[in-house]
């Protein structure tokens, strides 16, 4: 709590006096009025998609976004033009200061500045119901800037209201569905959370395009005591999910992950499933992080499979396990993974434990 007192303090520039008369006295940029701003912008990008080219809708109707889900998530549209927004934030007092600050606007080598998301749908990422922190822009087929040299998404940089380490896509959408399944849903998209919603998954949030950090597992410990991952079934959904392993030790939540088929996603389960997507997951493999972890050690170290180890491969890799196995605080829960961690190595659980007990 006191952390979190000092958090709010630092954000809006207020000096907190801890007992004994000590004093907060690190001070933050306010980012009110980056706040601010995006709204200004939230509300532009959302008056250009009601006045957006029939292709737009033909686009939307497609991905089976109708009105409703766009309203839910405040999807908005960048028109496809340099300078719009900008033009727009100036007219209505934006300094040219504010709209770098926030992101929105870039400064061209010539000097003058242009709006950073230009023919693309929009995604505000929510704070809360009143406050947005940053957007996510996708191109649309058919528009000027959909080309294979312009990539599919970009994101609103890092600002002193967007810090992606620690912000979730969709998490006051979310809200009241991962408190009640005390379970949330982890993707990797915009698109893949609206379109789970759309089906009635509705505990699912997603990174920002950074991946899952301690400061994500943190705010999803407060909400929650499971968590559940989709990660595409490919090598960089591996790598993903042993990474994940790591994040969530002494976390106090269990965390799984459903591999994905190849060329499959949140967002085209949910169309293909639609309402009986819940049902899908739930009959998927769920596969603990810890095996996913030893997996990818096993790769790195140059065999294909954990029944390729010798002898010495088995002792080596074991020994560097039970160096990471050591950090977890939890007695009970250790006790568990080196169970398993044994198993999956065909070791000797007793010999595991002396190596986590004697590992430094």
């Amino acid at each position: 709590f006191p952390d979190a007192v000092e958090a709010i303090g630092e954000r809006y520039g207020i000096e907190i006096k801890r007992e004994g008369g000590k004093t907060k006295r690190k001070r933050r940029q306010d980012p009110r009025p980056v706040y601010d701003l995006n709204m200004l912008a939230y509300r532009f990008y959302r008056e250009s998609l009601k006045r957006s080219p029939d292709l737009i809708s033909k686009y939307l109707e497609d991905r089976e976004l109708d009105s409703d889900i766009q309203d839910y998530f405040g999807l908005g549209l960048a028109p496809n033009s340099w300078h719009s927004f900008v033009e727009f934030a100036r007219k209505k007092g934006a300094s040219d200061s504010l709209l770098q600050l926030s992101g929105l606007s870039r400064r061209g080598s010539k000097g003058d500045l242009y709006d950073t998301f230009r023919g693309r749908l929009i995604f505000p990422v929510w704070v809360d119901g009143k406050r947005i922190a940053g957007f996510g822009g996708r191109t649309i087929p058919g528009l000027e800037e959909d080309s294979k040299s312009v990539p599919k998404y970009i994101n609103s940089p890092e600002t002193i209201a967007y810090q992606k380490s620690v912000i979730l896509y969709g998490l006051p959408q979310a809200l009241t569905s991962i408190r009640e399944a005390r379970e949330a849903v982890v993707v990797e998209g915009y698109m893949d959370v609206i379109s789970l919603h759309r089906v009635g998954v509705t505990n699912a949030v997603a990174t920002c395009g950074t991946a899952l950090t301690s400061d994500h597992v943190k705010r999803l410990k407060s909400l929650a005591s499971q968590v559940l991952l989709l990660f595409d079934g490919d090598r960089a959904g591996r790598v993903a999910a042993s990474k994940a392993f790591k994040t969530f030790v002494n976390s106090g939540l269990d965390a799984r992950v459903i591999f994905l088929e190849e060329d499959e996603d949140p967002d085209s389960i949910a169309r293909k499933y639609g309402d009986k997507t819940a049902e899908y997951l739930l009959a998927c493999e769920k596969r603990p992080l810890l095996t996913c972890w030893i997996e990818h050690l096993v790769e790195k170290n140059g065999y294909n499979a954990l029944s390729e180890l010798g002898a010495a491969a088995r002792g080596k890799l074991s020994t560097s396990i039970a160096s990471d196995l050591r950090l977890i605080e939890n007695r009970v829960e250790r006790e568990e993974l080196i169970g398993s961690a044994a198993f999956l190595l065909k070791v000797s659980k007793d010999d595991l434990a002396a190596l986590v007990d004697n590992s430094t």
